[in-house]
């Protein structure tokens, strides 16, 4: 179970007006913790170091690939995510708890479990959609192209 690492990480992680929690990674106390949409939480970006060493054995192997620019996705119940768009570098999503139903260009559908994960190539549009299960998610920006043996679902 991740959820009592990662609430300390969404506790001082964040990038909105009006701060209920310190964020050292910032100087001034007018910064949020987290964003709140429809039904998802998500953090601002988080470096490598940051994580527990029990989260990073989670994105070891990819690693190689050059992770830059994550984040963690959570929802305790049925979310709509962020809503659909296209990133502007390649995404590795890892799925730590739970499960989310990813939509990739309007036509693919796959439903991430614990230990999964998809890799997205830039500029291709996709949704999340939690499902009722709570999930937590790790969603990186990779600078290069992850084989497709190396997750469980490729989109490149």
């Amino acid at each position: 179970m991740y959820w009592e690492e990662v609430i300390k990480l969404i506790k001082t992680h964040g990038d909105e007006p009006n701060s209920s929690f310190p964020n050292y990674y910032n100087d001034s106390d007018d910064w949020e913790v987290y964003q709140y949409k429809r039904g998802t939480v998500k953090t601002n970006y988080i470096h490598i170091d940051e994580f527990p060493k029990k989260i990073k054995g989670c994105f070891k192997k990819y690693l190689k690939y050059g992770l830059e620019n994550i984040q963690i996705f959570s929802s305790l119940g049925a979310s709509e995510g962020i809503g659909e768009h296209a990133d502007e570098g390649n995404v590795l999503i890892i799925c730590l708890e739970g499960e989310i139903i990813y939509v990739l260009d309007k036509m693919s559908k796959v439903i991430l479990k614990a230990g999964d994960s998809i890799f997205i190539k830039e500029g291709l549009m996709h949704h999340g959609i939690s499902t009722p299960v709570p999930r937590i998610c790790l969603s990186c920006e990779v600078q290069k192209s992850v084989p497709s043996h190396e997750v469980t679902y490729f989109f490149g």
